[in-house]
């Protein structure tokens, strides 16, 4: 059963807790030094508290699932709503170990959806900001409040990917670089993707230098649970490079395509790695 979480940005931790323990009529089930949380059965909901620097007031809110189908469930309500999912993968966040994506919705509200996978001895967080996670772009990640609006999963041995990260500069962006062989995105992530990008996942494969061939992913009576096993074992099988942005995600091949859903205009002639000169630039 899926659990609400909210998450509160507050100044005085203590005195918060008082408040909330008379208002639960229970004390937290976790307290550490800049954080506190309920896991309350009436309401049924994931109520924490950070003292992290931030503005005080809702820092994010989210759907707390309790296994791979529900979060798979939520990650494709995410996928059709009205906006671009952040895909996060495997993450520390809020003293706990989790696999979660981002949605923001109309009024700017960050909203997770995550299922944890066992506590940690870190907050998750290594920085102080000042600024409310409502006030972000939606692509946000939990307690990395800094993050670029602009994500790329990139394969740097790539010339698209290079390419494409390439112009993603020349716009003037420093995106976040997800390198997604070190780092791959989790089951439901890469459906969110996918479908963020209007693409199904056998269209998200990759055949050319992968064990596509081998694995025999041409038979089209595989279906997706299948290829979702081939690509954990074999992430060079998820062609590259998505890019999430505000405007959208895109599988940007050809590079260009990126043109599409960048924030800014590019910043000066741009040329590809093998000289096809791109778009215009002042």
């Amino acid at each position: 059963m899926k659990r609400m979480h909210v998450n509160l940005a507050v100044q005085d931790l203590d005195a918060s807790i008082a408040f909330y323990a008379k208002l639960f009529g229970s004390p937290p089930s976790v307290v550490k030094p800049d954080y506190a949380k309920w896991m309350l059965d009436d309401p049924r909901v994931n109520f924490a508290l950070s003292a992290r620097g931030r503005v005080p007031g809702i820092d994010h809110l989210g759907i707390q699932v309790e296994d791979e189908a529900e979060l798979a469930e939520v990650q494709a309500r995410l996928a059709a709503a009205d906006g671009p999912v952040l895909a996060e993968g495997a993450t520390t966040c809020c003293y706990a170990k989790s696999e979660k994506s981002w949605i923001t919705d109309p009024q700017g509200v960050a909203w997770e959806a995550f299922l944890t996978h066992g506590e940690s001895t870190t907050y998750g967080d290594g920085e102080q900001g000042e600024k409310p996670r409502l006030a972000r772009a939606p692509a946000i990640s939990c307690c990395a409040c800094a993050m670029s609006e602009v994500t790329i999963f990139h394969n740097p041995a790539c010339e698209t990917s290079r390419n494409t990260l390439a112009m993603i500069r020349n716009a003037g962006i420093e995106p976040a670089i997800i390198e997604y062989l070190k780092t791959p995105p989790g089951r439901a992530e890469i459906l969110a993707i996918v479908a963020a990008a209007g693409l199904t996942l056998r269209q998200a494969l990759r055949e050319k230098g992968t064990p596509f061939a081998e694995l025999g992913l041409g038979d089209p009576a595989l279906g997706d649970d299948a290829l979702l096993d081939a690509i954990a074992a074999h992430p060079i099988l998820l062609n590259r490079p998505f890019v999430v942005t505000a405007l959208g995600t895109r599988l940007c091949r050809p590079s260009e395509r990126v043109l599409d859903i960048l924030p800014a205009s590019q910043q000066a002639p741009f040329s590809k790695e093998d000289g096809t000169r791109v778009g215009d630039a002042p």
